[in-house]
């Protein structure tokens, strides 16, 4: 028998659960990446994740049945190997949780804009979505849910005239990195793209500039080419960008 009979030690070794740590964190790396890379569909990265996360989740529990165990019985030094396993999972496992929480407490959407009444139009996106993703056509049915979840995406207004203001928002989007824009002078309208880091997903936006009595209103709308919800993205993209044109209308 060996030294130490404990059964859990005997067939997870330090060694053996280190390993698994690591190819768990690589795991949770390259599901994602492989989509964006479009070595596989973000599906089967969403279904691998699900079951690295309970990959993840046991090794944990191991590693801390065994970190106790070597901390009361050979003490802090023989519990190290297993409390780094645990310190190298908490980090993957506690933003898929979030993640996981952050979609079940947002709105079930992907197409966010600050005019829900009269949502500035894709032009550019409507011809370069596939006929599997979601369509370019605003749905009024999603007001509500918008309106609830993120009440403070409301457009920006202007004191200058809307030539000025259409430059200020052009010049604004570029400084923020943005390529590739479609510039419409005559609508005072740009739309362009954004690519998330995270599984590439693409996600399509316009921005429009009108004159409403005595200002111009900027208006911005961000969707999504797939998926049923963004998990808060096209909204956080809206108050970064609104962010930026507040400095300068």
């Amino acid at each position: 028998m060996p030294k130490d009979s404990s059964l859990l030690t005997m067939f997870f070794s330090k060694t053996t659960l280190l390993l698994l740590s690591g190819a768990f964190v690589l795991g949770t790396l390259l599901a994602p990446l492989g989509a964006k890379w479009g070595l596989w569909h973000f599906s089967a990265a969403f279904s691998a994740l699900r079951i690295l996360f309970y990959i993840g989740s046991g090794v944990v529990v191991i590693a801390l049945v065994l970190m106790t165990y070597k901390l009361v019985k050979q003490g802090a030094k023989q519990a190290l190997p297993y409390a780094l396993c645990v310190a190298i999972c908490a980090l993957p496992i506690g933003n898929m949780l979030y993640q996981v929480s952050q979609a079940k407490s947002l709105p079930l959407i992907h197409d966010i804009t600050t005019d829900t009444v009269n949502p500035p139009p894709f032009l550019v996106a409507t011809t370069l979505r596939a006929s599997s993703d979601n369509s370019s056509e605003y749905d009024a049915n999603i007001i509500q849910q918008q309106l609830d979840g993120y009440p403070d995406i409301l457009p920006l207004y202007s004191d200058k005239g809307l030539a000025k203001t259409f430059e200020l928002v052009a010049a604004s989007v570029e400084s923020l990195g943005y390529k590739d824009i479609s510039r419409d002078n005559e609508l005072a309208q740009l739309e362009f793209s954004d690519q998330t880091f995270w599984f590439g997903f693409i996600d399509d936006i316009v921005i429009r500039v009108s004159r409403e009595q005595q200002k111009s209103r900027v208006d911005i709308r961000s969707a999504s080419r797939v998926g049923k919800s963004d998990i808060g993205e096209n909204a956080r993209r809206i108050r970064a960008i609104s962010q930026q044109l507040k400095a300068v209308l």
